[in-house]
């Protein structure tokens, strides 16, 4: 999922990264998608909501490209948002209350 994805990517990276270069890109996969879609996709469930208007800060869209990534280190995400939400919702479902403290 995510996490994968971005293991990928920082192992992909390595293998041509120069000192002190930062390459940013993102580890998605350009999918025009409705997280909240998704995630209810993925998981079979409905989530209740209602669209308010932003809050002072709140970013109106957000987009992201992974070509630079493909094209810069030869990598693509493997998995994709429903799969970041099955994993997420497994997670959550699983340990309500986070890792257990050891």
């Amino acid at each position: 999922t995510y996490i994968y994805n971005c293991v990928e990517k920082r192992s992909a990276a390595m293998h041509i990264a120069q000192p002190r270069v930062l390459i940013p890109v993102f580890p998605g996969t350009n999918c025009e998608y409705d997280t909240l879609k998704a995630f209810e996709n993925a998981n079979g469930l409905k989530v209740p909501y209602s669209i308010k208007p932003r809050r002072p800060g709140d970013i109106a869209t957000c987009y992201c490209n992974p070509e630079k990534a493909k094209k810069e280190l030869g990598w693509e995400a493997q998995y994709g948002i429903e799969d970041m939400c099955r994993d997420s919702w497994n997670f959550q479902k699983n340990n309500p209350n986070g890792y257990d403290e050891q």
